[in-house]
């Protein structure tokens, strides 16, 4: 049971020090990310008309 809990103290540490970094990151995260995500999303004015 001690394990589990480590388990969980690790992931809160890691989701901790992922949330300081994207807001470092945040504009690299938007064209690295977001924008394939926009791109690739079925929004039709993103769509190449066929």
């Amino acid at each position: 049971m001690f394990h589990i809990a480590e388990q969980i103290e690790k992931a809160t540490q890691i989701f901790e020090d992922v949330t300081n970094i994207s807001n470092e990151w945040r504009p690299y995260l938007i064209v690295h990310v977001g924008i394939p995500i926009a791109w690739l999303s079925p929004s039709p004015r993103l769509k190449v008309p066929s």
